[in-house]
Order: structure tokens, then sequence, then C-alpha cells
């Protein structure tokens, strides 16, 4: 989502970053997560402690998913009491709630939050690939290759 009208654009790029002449703020109706029924699935988010990840952590709580992981490198755990309460806040009953802490740059550790995964829910039948990082705001000219070969990988 763009920052509102009038915001600084840190890219250095001219003009408002919106292209479309509504800009939403929060979830329409045809994207509401509390009109799905995903009770009984088990779902994977990896990049689930904050920002867009967090956010689709707990619209999956908040869609009815009985089982919910959440992978990143920090901050999983923080995670269980805003899960819980996003489900009740939409009239569904508390997923089962697992904090993975994976490195997503680590096989091994991406293996062993699969087998963890695997262990407490037996399944898996929904997988959002959120996680990666971010450059930071540079021009184009000045971004490092070797910088550019991470965010790709």
């Amino acid at each position: 989502m763009p920052p509102p009208r009038g915001a600084p654009n840190v890219l250095e790029a001219p003009g408002d970053y919106d292209v479309t002449p509504t800009v939403h703020s929060d979830t329409y109706p045809a994207i509401d997560p509390t009109k799905l029924d995903l009770s009984g699935k088990a779902v994977l988010i990896t990049g689930g402690s904050r920002g867009i990840g967090r956010a689709i952590v707990l619209a999956y709580a908040k869609a009815g998913a009985s089982f919910i992981a959440a992978g990143a490198r920090s901050g999983t755990a923080d995670l269980a009491a805003a899960v819980e309460e996003a489900a009740i806040s939409a009239n569904r009953p508390p997923p089962k709630y697992l904090p993975l802490t994976v490195d997503m740059s680590s096989r091994e550790s991406v293996e062993k939050a699969a087998a963890d995964f695997e262990k407490e829910f037996g399944r898996c039948d929904i997988v959002v690939n959120n996680a990666g990082i971010f450059g930071g705001f540079h021009l184009l000219q000045d971004y490092d290759p070797d910088m550019w070969t991470n965010v790709f990988e």
C-alpha cells in the first residue's frame, strides 16, 4: 500500500506513489478474511514476525485456520497472544500456534523448521513464502551487485 498523499517520497521519484484513484488502507469486502472458512487447515507463513507477514498470520487466524506457524529469524513467539486475539475477534476458535525460529538462507534451518512443523501439525495445507530481505533505499546505480544477488536469492 502506498503512503498517504503528501508523504515524503523516500525513493526520490517524482510525484506521489498512488497509481489508482482509490487507496485502500484496510481490507475491503472482497478480501475480508472473516468471510473465509479455513477451519482444519494447517498454514505456514515465512517472514511472519512483522509487517506484511504479521498481517498475513493474523488474517489466517481471522479466517479460521486451525493450525498456524509463523517462521522468522525472531519475534514469532510474541505473536501468540495477537493470533488468539485475532481469531476471537472474528468469532473463531483460537488456532494452535507454532512460532518457528528459522533462517531462510540456511538449508539446515529450513529443514529443521519444516520437520518441527510436520511433527506438530502432521501436514501442511497452505504455505505463504513471505520471507525476504530488503536491500535498503538506494538509487539504482548505487546498489552493490552482491546485494542484488542476495535479495534475489
